[in-house]
């Protein structure tokens, strides 16, 4: 995927919303009750301060009218939490296939990787449990992240379908495995994703690009056919003009080599 930079060199920012009130020792539904009181700030972009950020605070990536934890109330996104939970793609195996993109991330396990019992004391399996904080180059509406859900789910079919919604937020976990991925650029700048990528259209908006592209082109060679047709009836029409005025004088000519011989 291509990506644009962020225009401040070496001192990127990320936003993101988190509220007081929703704590470590709060289980994920209880947390989830929150609704009111989240609080909008930012961190630099490096891995000190990621750290502390999902280590100590519950976080979303969005702003929100008022506070207000609800759907209808996500002003912007920030980034993508890419949330993986069913041990496909297994932890190494994710390190391993990004290591090489052009964007930065972060990544972090959760409060259950590799655990038995839950937070919440039920008995799971043990398995990788991981997100992966992808920052954005500019920010995008909650349409345009809802848009690119098709694409990371083709991507990842076992993804976290809700990590998408845009108000769901993301329990801390104070002992997170953590692994920062920065991509520079040649001026030193760290490069965030970028949402106009191509690759981030659905095969559905790719389709009808190209049915648009394919009817663009239909429509440009019928007006050349058109065009060249308009030629051929004037070229025609040119030589029946030329035909005739060569008729006349050939009969003007006929007439008065005919006057002539009478005369003689």
């Amino acid at each position: 995927m291509n990506s644009i930079t962020n225009t401040e060199k070496n001192n990127s920012k990320l936003k993101y919303s988190y509220n007081p009130e929703v704590t470590f020792d709060l289980t994920k539904e209880e947390g989830g009750k929150k609704n009111k009181g989240w609080i909008l700030s930012e961190i630099n972009w490096n891995e000190s301060e990621l750290n502390n950020l999902v280590k100590t605070t519950s976080y979303l990536p969005s702003k929100l009218k008022d506070g207000h934890k609800i759907k209808e109330n996500v002003e912007e996104v920030y980034f993508l939490t890419l949330d993986f939970d069913k041990n496909d793609p297994a932890l190494e195996q994710f390190k391993e296939n990004w290591k090489a993109t052009q964007f930065s991330w972060f990544l972090h396990t959760t409060v259950n990787h590799q655990k038995t019992i839950s937070d919440e004391g039920e008995s799971i399996q043990a398995i990788d449990k991981f997100r992966v904080i992808v920052p954005l180059s500019r920010t995008i509406s909650l349409k345009e992240l809802d848009a690119m859900k098709e694409v990371w789910i083709e991507k990842f079919p076992k993804i976290d379908k809700s990590c998408f919604d845009g108000n769901r937020y993301f329990k801390m976990n104070p002992n997170a495995i953590t692994h920062l991925h920065n991509y520079i650029d040649l001026e030193g700048n760290v490069v965030f994703l970028n949402p106009d990528d191509d690759q981030l259209k659905t095969k559905r908006k790719n389709q009808e690009d190209q049915s648009k592209k394919r009817e663009q082109f239909h429509l440009m060679m019928k007006l050349l056919l058109k065009m060249v047709l308009r030629g051929r009836r004037l070229e025609r029409f040119q030589a029946k003009q030329k035909y005739s005025v060569l008729t006349a004088i050939i009969q003007r000519e006929h007439i008065r080599i005919h006057i002539m011989h009478s005369l003689i």
